[in-house]
């Protein structure tokens, strides 16, 4: 624990990025990356699917003028 900690505080000064969980212990949450990689893609479809939702009523509300 110590050695991870002390080459992390190394790497910070240094300027570079400290590396995630995933690329230090590959084999342990290989079942949890691709949950969380999953997870990402349906927020990013969700995301997408509101944004066309929101600019579909947008212009059906710029074509009715008061």
């Amino acid at each position: 624990m110590a050695d991870m900690i002390s080459s992390f505080v190394l790497l910070k000064v240094d300027g570079k990025p400290i590396p995630q969980i995933y690329e230090l212990f590959p084999d342990l949450f290989k079942d949890q990356k691709k949950k969380e990689e999953e997870d990402m893609r349906r927020i990013m479809l969700y995301k997408e699917q509101m944004i066309d939702f929101a600019n579909y009523h947008n212009k059906k509300r710029k074509g009715v003028k008061k």
